[in-house]
């Protein structure tokens, strides 16, 4: 079988599953991209056009290319297919990070979500922990 076979399956969206949820939000917390600028990113793992990207997102071509050139100037990049690869290149060095690096807000700790306490009642000073 060649890639040119019918019997081969392209995705459609080439690029969508090669970060997970997960790591786009560690991505997002340690490059300071925003929800908006993060979901143009996500477009254009999928190969995406801008007009398209704009379409789906319900937005102006113009903003796009706005949200574009923050994402080049944040990850200094000059283009889009270095923007992909700089963050393939994160996602890669994500694996040497514990999920406790990352702040409790993420939702990516064993912990309870922030802001909410722990369950059950801490030692008492010099009392040996329970469990």
């Amino acid at each position: 079988m060649n890639l040119q076979d019918d019997a081969w399956q392209w995705s459609e969206e080439p690029g969508t599953h090669l970060i997970t949820d997960t790591q786009w939000k560690k991505i997002s917390y340690l490059l300071a991209i925003s929800d908006r600028e993060q979901e143009v990113c996500r477009l254009l793992f999928e190969g995406i056009t801008r007009e398209e990207i704009a379409e789906k997102m319900n937005i102006k071509v113009r903003t796009v290319r706005h949200y574009l050139e923050r994402l080049h100037t944040k990850l200094r990049v000059n283009n889009r297919v270095a923007l992909v690869l700089r963050i393939i290149q994160v996602r890669d060095a994500l694996k040497d990070l514990p999920d406790s690096d990352f702040p409790d807000k993420l939702g990516l700790n064993d912990g309870p979500p922030t802001g909410e306490p722990p369950s059950g009642n801490p030692p008492a000073p010099g009392e040996p922990p329970t469990g």
